[in-house]
């Protein structure tokens, strides 16, 4: 071991010397080998006490061989070179004197658990445990602040803690490390409770707003944190009425009646949706603007419409909506994977209350709840700024329908704290009053006694023995009530909060290894103060747990199902070799990917502490013989067994499930709600029910990862796979317009013209679908020039091999692959033939091909030839290809896009006639998709591209990014690079969307907590018109649609498809997106899908005249949803986020202050302000 007598000279570099943390010379340190431990201190540094303090760091090969581009060694004798950053941080001056000891084994500070935080990234559960693998193996030595990259994905190192849990500045990794994982850019949902308490005098709001909720903004900006944050006012009111007919026929659609026979509507309104501020000082105003007229606006809600109804009045803390907003957060958490947002991690329900965490629940819903939370491994945190209690809170009251009756019990999977302002804290005294006493009770005399004269009248006073018949009577036994004994459940402790013991179930060990306290016998005590760490930087459910059911648990109360696989047997089978997805090098690779997949869908890896393994289900005997490698995995009360064969040739997966399953009922739940820039509160409905863990296919799944994704074992919607959607629009031609908009050029928004945008979009997406969705590089052809200035059909073959270019050194295209398009084009350039008559050419092509001259590159003959990026191939020049005619395996490995055939016109109208006179939905198609491009990962990664496989010039192009084996980073890494190649170089403007853009209730797995906004159209006009009062209804609703229609256009709305089933009340078929990417357009309509804007008079539903909003029909909880008056439905673009702002080239996008004048000039005009509308209606049929 080096000597501590001798010194080094300390030098310091930055980042542009190298990459490496120390750099040392090997004359200097001979003794020194890769992966050595070091500790770096100054020689002032040496007592015992500073040692945690020292710099540890580990030795690299390159490390010791640093060596420049001569070849020659960078380092100098006699020094210690070190990363400029990381010696600033632990106070290591550059150029003084340090001390460089090798630590022997047993002095490597070993790291019990660590904290890493993350920003702007997509960490899901699966990257979290290969990332504490490679720090295992690639950077096991960590130091506080430490930054570390692993597949893309950049982290860095927060907290350090050693046995004990004693904070550390450096450390090293060892299996038994607990890594814990925290985001400061996660989906918050801030729900606050406006109960009857808000307004009882204790200025709960006040401390809410300028107390809790200031201080939490102000931590997230020391942070730096960007969450994605959400703010939900709800209410619950009460109507004191008898029966359904006391209420107008218009309010009974969401009135609902409880088990006490009080009648009540929940009431939602949200204030901001999907924000990332710097700055919340304005929501914090927002806020204190809406209070003043919040409970006035909810209780004369239906008055304002001038119905006569019952009195209203809002609901206490505890008889609140509390479990059902817990809910509908996580109906939007669970289906997280359908709008994976590639820049946030994380998702937190944070509840508000001026209450005190007592609530009156439905025991259904409660059981419901719980299953949900703790399956979802999704944190809830419930706030309170009420005074604690004396008893035992979180408290839920079960309803009964006796009320002499009832049951209470503590959930465990709320997390409740209860804010105190610092100013409080610093005012008050030790003693907390408990009790408020009543004004209206209290005598006049304020020193007079309040209790009645007569309570100690049996006592004289003058009685040698009055004090102890005082503490007699005090003190005596009081008979316990025989008809209330019932009311507390047996066991249940409520009033010693303080003492509170929660005893650790397999539920509660789901968070075990987030706290170091934890333990199997460990008993909790209530935190009553906030825990500012989980409400700033929430952490994501630990990759493990020590949970696993003793063997008698296990044969008494489970079922298993077993299977084996043999991933080269299997691939051997698919014959999937030419697939553009690498191979896996050996199954070793395979079994770890399987329990990836399960960590992915929520399970945790099950890790066995010695003291533990004697009373699991696995004896230490067995673990100690294992000739296999074997993981244990559980979620909720489903258990995996996933284990690899001594030969590294067989996996075996075993499952276990309960015998009696859980309950999965369902919890039906309407209410009202107002989404933002709304002014109504829309009636909705959603369902709450659990997930059936038991019931996912993991067979599927396992093979879809040993087969890479064949066409034999594809994803299917019953799994949970992830999906990034996008819209590819024109983005030149628009620029100028928004241009005018935003810097205020132009008042109004409605100057988008009409543009001949064919050829431009043409150009951009043949290069995109090239050299982006394809991956295909090539260079232009050499300067080859056909000779004659006109040639007979005979020389068409000979001039078109002169000028195209093939995609040659394609290992699975033949040589002579050229594109459709481009084809076409040279022919049209040749007889001069103008784009709007390019089915000559390709009806001359397509003649080639039935010629056999030309071939699909697939090699089936029957595929026809069409105008797009299309691939062909002489057949002259190769004999057969690679696919042999398999189409079906051609574009599971190739995009192929073909160009639509409308006729080219100028006429806004023409075109929306032609546009809507054919089928409306396209067809899409599915390719095999490498995503780690620049090979950046430590697998093999791949996903599947859905497209549509039609390009129209004046509609925006769809493609989805849909992946279960792939990197979060990788794939922002790879849309981002689309993204900007397609602004800088082709023309093309591309943005992510939602699956569910308008997320109406009538959609399934709609968001309970986003609504569009409908804008009624202005149609007074219209009744003195005489062309249009002679019309039917059926052509009235034609002309209306085309000029809802032509509106859109001239605001820069651009048709977008949709795969949505539509309401029976209206099609949801025709959307819209704005050229900015920030909004949606809707035009609801009466017309059947596929039946065309010229269709059949009968597609008209035949309740079309009917005004179905507000019934309700006592058989169905949803009530009827209609828009389909005339007008539009108007939705906000909230995949929009930062980075996405940053990149687009449109000057608008994301702009809150272009959104906002956009939305409210779009209403101006369509409620006919200074006759715009009308005049506009009038230039249309001149």
């Amino acid at each position: 071991y080096l000597k501590m007598t001798k010194t080094w000279k300390l030098s310091t570099f930055p980042k542009t010397f190298s990459d490496q943390e120390i750099l040392l010379s090997p004359i200097d340190f001979p003794d020194l080998h890769p992966n050595d431990v070091v500790e770096v201190y100054h020689t002032e540094d040496e007592e015992e006490e500073q040692a945690c303090k020292r710099l540890i760091l580990e030795v690299q090969e390159s490390s010791l061989n640093h060596t420049n581009s001569g070849g020659s060694s960078v380092c100098s004798g006699n020094a210690v070179y070190i990363a400029k950053e990381i010696a600033e941080a632990f106070g290591l001056r550059n150029y003084e004197p340090v001390r460089l000891r090798r630590l022997k084994e047993d002095e490597i500070p070993k790291l019990e658990s660590l904290e890493v935080i993350f920003k702007e990234e997509y960490l899901g559960r699966s990257e979290m445990w290969r990332l504490k693998n490679h720090l295992l193996t690639e950077s096991r030595c960590l130091h506080i602040l430490k930054r570390i990259n692993f597949s893309g994905i950049w982290i860095t190192v927060e907290r350090l803690k050693g046995p004990g849990g004693v904070l550390q500045a450096c450390g090293v990794v060892t299996p038994e490390t607990k890594v814990i994982f925290r985001s400061l850019s996660a989906m918050v949902y801030l729900y606050i409770q406006m109960s009857s308490e808000m307004w009882g005098g204790n200025d709960y709001f006040d401390k809410i707003v300028d107390g809790f909720l200031s201080e939490l903004f102000e931590r997230w900006v020391q942070q730096g944190c960007v969450h994605d944050v959400t703010i939900v006012l709800f209410s619950r009111c009460y109507y004191t009425a008898h029966a359904f007919e006391d209420f107008p026929e218009e309010m009974r659609s969401c009135v609902i009646k409880k088990n006490d026979g009080r009648f009540y509507e929940d009431f939602y309104r949200v204030i901001i949706q999907n924000e990332r501020f710097t700055d919340w000082r304005p929501t914090l105003v927002q806020l204190r603007n809406i209070f003043p007229t919040y409970k006035k606006s909810l209780l004369d809600y239906h008055k304002s419409k001038g119905t006569q109804i019952p009195e209203a009045y809002i609901s206490s803390a505890s008889e609140g909506n509390f479990l059902e907003v817990i809910n509908m957060s996580l109906n939007t958490f669970d289906n997280h994977y359908h709008n994976r947002n590639l820049d946030r991690t994380g998702q937190q329900t944070i509840v508000i209350t001026p209450g005190v965490g007592v609530y009156t629940v439905d025991r259904e819903l409660s059981l419901i709840t719980k299953r949900r939370i703790i399956d979802s491994g999704v944190g809830s945190d419930l706030l309170c700024v009420g005074e604690q209690p004396l008893h035992s809170v979180p408290l839920f009251k079960f309803q009964s329908h006796d009320d002499k009756k009832g049951e209470y019990g503590i959930p465990h999977w709320i997390h409740l704290s209860f804010y105190t302002s610092n100013r409080s804290t610093l005012l008050k005294s030790n003693f907390i009053p408990r009790i408020k006493v009543p004004y209206d009770i209290v005598p006049d005399g304020i020193t007079k006694p309040f209790m009645p004269g007569g309570t100690f009248d049996h006592i004289d006073p003058k009685s040698s023995d009055f004090f102890e018949q005082y503490d007699d009577f005090q003190f005596k036994k009081l008979p316990i009530p025989e008809e209330n004994a019932d009311n507390v459940r047996p066991g249940l402790l409520l009033f010693d909060p303080e003492s509170k013991s929660k005893r650790i179930t397999s539920n509660r060990r789901r968070w075990t290894h987030i706290f170091s306290e934890y333990s199997s016998s460990s008993v909790l005590n209530c935190t009553m103060g906030v825990d500012w760490k989980s409400l700033t930087t929430p952490a994501s459910l630990p990759i493990t747990t020590d949970y696993l059911p003793d063997s008698k648990d296990i044969e008494l109360n489970y079922v298993f199902n077993e299977y084996s696989l043999n991933p080269d047997e299997i691939n051997d089978n698919s014959g999937n070799s030419g697939s553009s997805v690498k191979c896996y090098c050996d199954n070793m690779e395979v079994f770890r990917e399987l329990i990836s997949q399960r960590l992915a869908q929520g399970f945790q890896i099950v890790e066995f502490p010695s003291e533990k393994i004697k009373n699991s289900f696995i004896k230490q005997k067995t673990v100690q013989q294992l000739p296999h490698i074997e993981f244990w995995l559980s979620i909720g009360q489903i258990y995996h067994k996933v284990s690899l064969s001594a030969n590294m040739q067989t996996i075996h997966v075993t499952r276990y499930s309960p015998i009696t399953p859980v309950n999965t009922s369902n919890h039906s739940y309407k209410y009202r709600f107002q989404a933002p820039d709304n002014d109504i509160y829309e009636v909705s409905w959603v369902e709450f029910n659990t997930q059936k863990l038991e019931n996912f296919n993991w067979n599927h799944m396992d093979y879809y990862v040993c087969t890479r994704g064949d066409r034999d074992f594809i994803l299917t919607e019953s799994l949970k796979y992830w999906r990034f959607r996008m819209h590819i629009m024109p983005l030149t031609s628009f620029i100028p317009y928004t241009k005018k908009i935003k810097d205020g050029i132009s008042k109004y928004c409605d100057i988008y013209e009409c543009l001949d945008i064919h050829n431009c979009v043409r150009e951009g997406f043949l290069k995109f679908a090239e050299t982006c969705l394809n991956n295909i590089r090539r260079s232009k052809k050499s300067g080859c020039v056909y000779e004659k200035s006109s040639i007979d059909k005979e020389d068409v073959v000979q001039y078109l091999k002169s000028k195209l270019t093939y995609l040659n050194k394609q290992a699975t295209l033949p040589s002579s692959t050229f594109i459709a398009a481009e084809a076409i084009q040279y022919l049209l350039e040749l007889r001069k033939i103008d784009l709007n008559k390019k089915q000559e050419i390709v009806a001359e092509l397509d003649g080639l091909r039935q010629h056999c001259i030309i071939q699909h590159a697939s090699g089936d003959p029957n595929v026809p030839f069409n105008d797009g990026f299309v691939l062909f191939y002489f057949v002259d020049e190769d004999s057969e290809t690679y696919y042999h005619g398999d189409v079906e395996a051609f574009h599971n490995e190739w995009v192929e896009i073909q160009f639509s055939a409308d006729k080219i016109s100028n006429s806004l109208l023409e075109k929306t006639i032609n546009k809507y006179s054919k089928e409306w939905n396209p067809t899409y198609r599915s390719v095999t998709l490498n995503i780690d491009t620049n090979n950046k990962s430590d697998r093999q990664e791949w996903g599947h591209l859905k497209y549509q496989t039609h390009v129209d010039s004046d509609s925006a192009f769809e493609v989805t990014l849909q992946w279960s084996v792939a990197t979060g980073a990788l794939v922002s890494e790879l849309v981002h690079g689309w993204s900007r190649k397609g602004q800088q170089m082709y023309g093309l403007f591309i943005i992510p969307v939602p699956s569910d853009p308008f997320a109406l209730p009538v959609t399934p797995n709609s968001d309970p907590v986003r609504g569009p906004i409908f804008i009624e159209l202005n149609t007074e006009f219209w009744k003195t018109s005489p062309s249009l009062l002679e019309e039917d209804n059926f052509t009235l609703e034609q002309r209306t649609f085309l000029f809802r229609e032509t509106i859109a256009r001239r605001f820069g709305f651009i048709p977008c498809y949709n795969q949505q089933r539509s309401s029976s009340i209206f099609s949801t078929h025709h959307q819209y997106i704005h050229c900015t990417g920030n909004c949606f357009l809707l035009i609801p309509t009466q017309l059947k899908l596929n039946t065309g804007i010229q269709g059949y008079r009968d597609s008209v539903v035949s309740n079309s005249n009917e005004n179905l909003e507000g019934t309700y029909d006592q058989t169905d909880f949803r009530p009827l949803y209609d828009h389909s008056k005339t007008g539009f439905i108007w939705s906000w673009n909230f995949m929009i986020s930062r980075r996405w702002k940053m990149m687009s080239n449109t000057g608008a996008t994301g702009s809150i202050l272009f959104m906002d004048k956009l939305l409210s000039d779009f209403r101006s005009f369509c409620r006919n302000e200074d006759g715009r509308l009308q005049n506009f209606w009038n230039e249309c049929w001149k």
